[in-house]
């Protein structure tokens, strides 16, 4: 029989009986409110719309928030599998999102090379895709702070993790180094085997760990010399501001930022001006 896509989520009971009572409640309303859908609603890309071929991106880029913002918002609440074997549904969604990842990182660089994923590891961007490499298991926190962090920190675009559940072991998240999404997840794609890139249609594209593995190469040779203040990109900084463990800048990089009183890109001040 085929199953229902619903019976590949962890039913409430199940999460219930891991967690308890209270946190499966706030569970189901936490997931009723659909808090990713904030990553493609409100939009906006470092990638300014002066062609279109970077219009074409920037529109790739929102299609994949819309599709797969449940999947990054679920690497920082991971129920995964624990409760039941048969609940694939975070799993899934985690492989067609790395899928698509790994495609529009290669779109990105035959259309920009090498320099927005230098941009985009000197600075959080809320609409840059960040993929947990390893999740923030709840099952490792004591089930009173896994619903505090549920509570408090479910509707951020970067929970802070840190401050409710210890790390452990190695598999658990390493975003507290700070932050470099691109990077890590090139190096990861290094790694895979070609059976797995092909079943990701990278190979069919080109993206192939080779691939990866060369631009991580050129990544690293150029990150010394890179002087992100001269970018042709929009930096966009949200209200709540990043994580303090990351320990970034006061001043976000690139030529341009977003303001958000009047909703458009402006031209950053020069660090003469700021500094004074």
């Amino acid at each position: 029989m085929t199953k229902h896509v619903n019976d590949m989520e962890p039913a409430q009971e199940d999460v219930e009986t891991q967690m308890g009572k209270e946190f499966a409640y706030k569970w189901q309303e936490v997931l009723s409110s659909k808090p990713w859908t904030r990553y493609s609603q409100s939009f906006v890309s470092f990638l300014p719309p002066t062609s279109n071929a970077r219009k074409h991106f920037n529109v790739r880029l929102q299609r994949f928030f819309a599709a797969h913002g449940r999947a990054l918002w679920e690497r920082y609440f991971w129920i995964g599998t624990y409760t039941c074997e048969e609940h694939v549904g975070p799993c899934r969604r985690l492989v067609a999102a790395r899928a698509a990842l790994g495609l529009l990182m290669f779109e990105l660089y035959q259309l920009e090379g090498v320099y927005p994923f230098l941009f985009l590891d000197k600075f959080p961007h809320p609409y840059w895709p960040n993929l947990l490499e390893h999740p923030v298991h709840l099952s490792r926190a004591t089930k009173s702070n896994a619903l505090i962090y549920l509570v408090e920190e479910h509707a951020k675009r970067w929970p802070d993790w840190s401050k409710y559940i210890d790390p452990k072991n190695e598999d658990d998240p390493k975003d507290e180094e700070g932050y470099n999404p691109c990077e890590s997840f090139m190096m990861w794609a290094t790694r895979r085997s070609d059976g797995s890139c092909s079943a990701d249609n990278w190979l069919e594209a080109g993206a192939t760990p080779m691939w990866f593995s060369m631009v991580l190469e050129e990544l690293n040779a150029m990150e010394p010399a890179y002087n992100a203040f001269e970018s042709p990109y929009i930096s966009v900084v949200l209200p709540e501001g990043v994580p303090k463990r990351w320990n970034c800048p006061n001043i976000p990089p690139g030529k341009w930022q977003w303001d958000w009183n009047i909703q458009r890109a402006v031209k950053r001040p020069s660090m003469n001006t700021v500094s004074n």
